[in-house]
C-alpha cells in the first residue's frame, strides 16, 4: 500500500507521462510556458508553483490552452462561488461539520496507475445550519492537497455512497448546488471526471440524477454509473484500490479519513493563504468574448442567485 494519500512516484509520473506520449523535458517547457502566461495575466493573483501547473497540465493532457483557462477558472471559481469557498478553509466551522457529516476520502492508490479515487459517503448526523455547499467545498480541498503533493493524474473517479442517505442530505440537493457542482466539474475538471459511481443508492437518487440531466454536458452525464449491487464495482475500481469496506484490500473508510484529516492539517499553512488570494476582475483584459450588455446583467444575477 502506498502512503497517504497518493505517493505518486518517479516511476508513476514516468509512467503517466508516457502514457501521454511525452516526457519530462516537455513538462517542464509546458510549465515555464504556462508561468509566463500566468505573470502575464494581471487579473490572476499569484503565479502558481509547479506542482499546480503540473496537476493542470496532467489535468488537461498536455493541452496548454486547455491548462491556461483550467488555472483561470481555478482562481475565478475560488473568488466568485463564496458559497463554495467562502467556509472552504479545513479549520472553518463549515469544513468541521462537512467532514463530521460525511466520509470525503481520497484513496492511495490510483486505478491503472492513472486515475485518482475519491469516496463520499453521507453519515446519519446533519447539524442544524448545514449548508450542502460545504460538501462541495470539502471534496474541493482533496484536490487543493493533491495539487501541493504533486499528486498527479490523468483521470479522477468519484465514488458516492448513499448508504445512509435519508431526506435530512436530499433536502440539502438544491437547485443552487446542483449548478454549482456542474460549475466546478465542467469548468476545473471537464474530461479530467471519467467516472462518477452510485452504489447503496435509494431511487431517489436515479430520480436525481434525471434532474441533473437538464444541467450537465451530455459527455459528462454518460459519465454517470449507478450500480445496483456491490459486484459490478470491482469492474471498475479494482479490489486493490477499494476499501475493506467494499470487499477491497486497502485500509477502512475511517483509518483513511483519519490519515486525511492529518494531512489536511499539515497543508493548513498553504489554506490559510489561499483565502487571501483574489482575482481583480477590473484588472482582467478584456477579449472579443467579453460579456456586455444584457448578458453582463445576466451573468451577475446568475451570480447572485447560485453564486
Amino acid at each position: 500500500m502506498n502512503s497517504f494519500p497518493f505517493a505518486v512516484d518517479k516511476k508513476t509520473k514516468l509512467s503517466l507521462l508516457k502514457g501521454l506520449d511525452k516526457n519530462e523535458e516537455h513538462l517542464e517547457e509546458c510549465v515555464e510556458c504556462i508561468k509566463s502566461w500566468v505573470a502575464s495575466q494581471p487579473h490572476l493573483p499569484e503565479v502558481p508553483s509547479d506542482k499546480m501547473i503540473e496537476f493542470f497540465i496532467f489535468t488537461t493532457k498536455f493541452d496548454i490552452e486547455a491548462a491556461q483557462k483550467t488555472i483561470d477558472n481555478y482562481y475565478t471559481l475560488r473568488s466568485s462561488l463564496t458559497r463554495v469557498f467562502q467556509y472552504a478553509n479545513p479549520s472553518s466551522h463549515a469544513m468541521k461539520a462537512a467532514v463530521d457529516c460525511a466520509y470525503i476520502v481520497p484513496l492511495p492508490n490510483l486505478v491503472n496507475d492513472r486515475n485518482g479515487v475519491v469516496v463520499i459517503r453521507e453519515l446519519p448526523n446533519v447539524p442544524s445550519g448545514f449548508d450542502g455547499h460545504w460538501w462541495l467545498g470539502a471534496v474541493m480541498n482533496v484536490y487543493e492537497v493533491r495539487m501541493q503533493e504533486g499528486a498527479h493524474t490523468t483521470g479522477n473517479i468519484l465514488l458516492y455512497d448513499h448508504q445512509h442517505l435519508s431526506m435530512k442530505h436530499v433536502f440539502h440537493v438544491t437547485p443552487a448546488f446542483v449548478m454549482n457542482l456542474v460549475k466546478l466539474a465542467e469548468q476545473i475538471f471537464d474530461s479530467n471526471f471519467i467516472e462518477w459511481h452510485f452504489i447503496n443508492s435509494p431511487p431517489i437518487v436515479e430520480v436525481i440524477l434525471k434532474v441533473l440531466k437538464a444541467f450537465m454536458k451530455p459527455e459528462l452525464y454518460n459519465r454517470l454509473r449507478y450500480h445496483h449491487t456491490l459486484d459490478t464495482l470491482p469492474d471498475y475500481i479494482p479490489l486493490e484500490v477499494l476499501p475493506k469496506d467494499y470487499g477491497g484490500n486497502e485500509r477502512s473508510l475511517e483509518e483513511l479519513r483519519e490519515l486525511y484529516l492529518k494531512k489536511l492539517e499539515e497543508h493548513q499553512p498553504y489554506f490559510d493563504r489561499l483565502e487571501t488570494l483574489k482575482v481583480d476582475e477590473a484588472r482582467r483584459p478584456r477579449s472579443e468574448n467579453a460579456p456586455t450588455g444584457m448578458q453582463a446583467m445576466f451573468n451577475n444575477i446568475n451570480s447572485l442567485l447560485f453564486g
